[in-house]
């Protein structure tokens, strides 16, 4: 008995050992170095990034955008003057200020004062202006005259240049001031033109014998249909006159400085940018009775020839006023 009780006290001895060693050396594998923490134990810390975040656009237009051509401000100075280069009073103004999406714009107003001068105050891509008034004939483009309707850009250019107003020289509009119109003869006609010179008379008035003759010679010799090729028109009046009416804002027939005949010529040989088959001129007439007329003559030298004419003339002989009481000018 007392054998037994001495094997069970070394058994839990032994027990208790081993234990004790367990301990010790789990707790020498779990500790760290002396000062360390354990990773478990270690704060998250987020690194720092290498270069500071881009701030997010928040809609703020972008450097010309159409947005900010919209609110381009702008001070307009403009002048209405007639043929002669005096002051229009009281001529109305319409304009178009191209500030929105809408199509035409929006609509703006004003009135030429004593000095013929007006000014437009706004903000907008384009400005768009168109003068008038009663007793005046509007002027187009192409001629001595500056046009009644003009266009101006306004913070980048479209195609006109970026305008700068000056107030000290304002844009000029010009209107051409009605004379002593009377009442014309109007005429309108067309005819075929033979392509190989052959001359043909076209009879321009109803009531009177006054006629042009037209002549016209085609060589077509492209590799294509589209190429340039050799033509020539002659116009001329039968028995009285023909010279080329450059302004268009005067209609007083010249008094002299006629000749017999007007030629349109288009040689191969041109550029392609002055080469037309199709080509429009205006011209004074004399007629053989004295009497005084004005046309644009049109040559359509492609396929079956034409020529289209259309003008006036004053029936009374001698007069060289051409303005017509009609003139839808």
């Amino acid at each position: 008995m007392n054998k037994l009780k001495i094997i069970i006290c070394v058994i839990m001895l032994f027990t208790a050992i081993a234990v004790l060693l367990f301990w010790l050396l789990r707790g020498d594998n779990g500790l760290q170095e002396s000062g360390k923490m354990s990773p478990k134990e270690t704060p998250l810390v987020a690194a720092a990034p290498s270069t500071p975040p881009t701030p997010a656009t928040t809609g703020s237009p972008r450097p010309n955008s159409i947005e900010t051509l919209f609110e381009t401000p702008f001070q307009f100075y403009g002048i209405v003057l007639d043929q002669n280069g005096k002051a229009v009073v009281g001529a109305k103004v319409d304009a178009a200020v191209m500030n929105n999406f809408a199509e035409g714009g929006t609509p703006v107003s004003a009135t030429s004062d004593a000095a013929g001068k007006f000014s437009i105050q706004s903000h907008g891509a384009s400005l768009h202006v168109n003068v008038s008034r009663s007793g005046y004939y509007q002027v187009d483009p192409g001629g001595n005259l500056k046009p009644s309707s003009q266009g101006f850009d306004f913070g980048v250019d479209q195609g006109r240049g970026v305008h700068r107003s000056d107030p000290a020289s304002p844009d000029v509009f010009h209107l051409r001031k009605a004379g002593n119109p009377v009442v014309l003869e109007r005429f309108r006609t067309s005819s075929k033109v033979p392509r190989d010179g052959s001359p043909v008379v076209v009879r321009l008035s109803k009531t009177s014998n006054v006629t042009l003759r037209v002549r016209c010679r085609t060589i077509e010799d492209g590799k294509t249909p589209t190429d340039p090729y050799d033509w020539r028109c002659e116009v001329d009046v039968q028995g009285g006159g023909i010279q080329d009416r450059t302004d268009e804002t005067s209609f007083s027939a010249p008094d002299g400085g006629y000749a017999p005949s007007a030629v349109i010529d288009m040689p191969k040989s041109l550029d392609v940018k002055m080469w037309h088959s199709d080509v429009t001129r205006n011209y004074w007439l004399r007629f053989p009775d004295n009497t005084f007329g004005r046309i644009e003559f049109r040559m359509i030298a492609g396929g079956d020839h034409f020529a289209v004419i259309g003008g006036y003339r004053n029936p009374t002989a001698n007069p060289r006023n051409l303005e017509a009481k009609r003139d839808a000018r």
